[in-house]
């Protein structure tokens, strides 16, 4: 018999089914992105990326849009790009109107902030100032680390976070073994937010290389290179497959210690390939009822 609070042995396979039928996808606000979506289900959830090139307004203005068509919608909102507490207020009305009631809140890409907001944590203190009514509100983790913050800086900052936040989201990464061992020192200092595991989707190895070394995660690449058969399957231009790392993560997706919630799929835009690998790993002719995580 299992212990307390632990699942069954063997219930991974169908813990992976429920993180793969429920997912969120990851899009990119690109002029492009109206081809992508076209007939993707509105019960798929999605989540709309900021960025200091494409700017703010795009991205809430896709949120509005997507919200529209019936999805579930999260839009990033970066502190480094929000001029301040009135900016903050008017976005959030604005996204409140549309009937958009979740939130990821992340530092940004921005050098320099536009205004009072240089973290997360300041967006989430000001939030809570508004008494704003979201019903989940994300922040950012790193198993890997990030490129321009020392590593305890960033324990003690999903620390303050997690007071204000419903659930953190990882940075894309290729390693099981290192994703199991950073959740595991993430509950033994404290961290009690649910992961929302984002996995890269089911994108041709080389563009995948590409696109991961633009966002930072070269070290998660270089372990990705050293996979067997990894060499030939970029000769052959084979596609990544997303499941292998959940697979690899096995027991740990039904581990209350690791607690895993969620799976983000970052689509790089290739929406059809990211809905085609999904039901094809369900064994789904596209039925909708499948896609329920909140509505």
């Amino acid at each position: 018999m299992p212990g307390e609070g632990q699942a069954p042995r063997g219930a991974w396979p169908e813990a992976l089914r429920a993180l793969v039928a429920g997912a969120d996808y990851e899009l990119i606000p690109l002029r492009s992105l109206e081809e992508q979506v076209a007939g993707l289900p509105a019960s798929v959830p999605v989540t709309v990326t900021a960025s200091v090139k494409l700017g703010l307004d795009r991205t809430v203005a896709w949120s509005v849009r997507l919200a529209e068509r019936g999805h579930r919608v999260v839009p990033h909102l970066p502190a480094r790009q929000l001029e301040g507490p009135g900016e903050l207020a008017d976005r959030v009305a604005q996204l409140a109107e549309a009937g958009i009631r979740d939130l990821y809140v992340v530092g940004g890409d921005a050098t320099e902030p536009r205004g009072r907001f240089s973290e997360a944590l300041d967006v989430l203190r000001a939030l809570g100032e508004l008494g704003h009514r979201f019903e989940s509100v994300g922040v950012a983790c790193y198993p890997e680390g990030h490129p321009a913050i020392p590593e305890e800086r960033l324990w003690e900052a999903l620390l303050a976070k997690q007071e204000l936040a419903t659930y953190m989201c990882s940075q894309l990464c290729y390693d099981a073994t290192a994703l199991a061992a950073w959740l595991r020192d993430a509950r033994a200092r404290g961290v009690r937010l649910p992961l929302h595991l984002s996995v890269a989707g089911p994108l041709g190895l080389l563009k995948l290389s590409e696109l991961s070394l633009r966002i930072g995660v070269g070290e998660s690449v270089k372990y990705l290179a050293k996979q067997r058969g990894l060499v030939g399957a970029l000769l052959r231009g084979r596609r990544y497959a997303p499941e292998a790392l959940l697979e690899e993560l096995g027991e740990g997706l039904v581990d209350p210690e690791l607690g895993i919630e969620a799976l983000h799929l970052i689509t790089f835009n290739q929406v059809h390939e990211t809905l085609d690998w999904q039901r094809t790993l369900l064994g789904s002719s596209g039925n909708e009822d499948r896609h329920r995580r909140g509505g």
